[in-house]
């Protein structure tokens, strides 16, 4: 696994994008939108 940073306000990833990436949240934010339903959720990290 390798450590990456990203500064506040960076779109890691859009809805619908293919990857071959997962991302583990170990400090700071993240914030999650759901454009089908219109929801939005956020998460906090460790």
């Amino acid at each position: 696994m390798r450590t990456e940073n990203f500064t506040a306000g960076t779109r890691i990833f859009a809805q619908g994008d293919h990857s071959q990436e997962v991302y583990r949240i170990l400090q700071g934010r993240v914030e999650i939108w759901f454009n089908e339903c219109g929801e939005k959720g956020s998460a906090g990290g460790a």
